[in-house]
């Protein structure tokens, strides 16, 4: 999964400065650090939520959301 979101990042032309990987605690608590962009772990069900303000105040950023174990 990283690897593909790696790629799409680049394949876009998306920089890292420009993207938030958000996601709860457990096994995808430290997704951010493996793509290395910026990134928000959050308690168990609060990644959705959480996201959406990222996005809400600041619509130019590109969020991205891992969920699950």
């Amino acid at each position: 999964m990283n690897a593909a979101i790696k790629s799409a990042l680049k394949q876009l032309n998306i920089p890292k400065h420009k993207v938030v990987i958000v996601s709860g605690i457990g096994c995808s608590g430290k997704t951010s650090q493996y793509i290395d962009s910026y990134g928000a772990e959050t308690l168990h069900g609060r990644a959705v939520p959480f996201a959406t303000g990222i996005k809400l105040a600041n619509p130019d950023l590109t969020v991205i959301i891992y969920g699950g174990d």
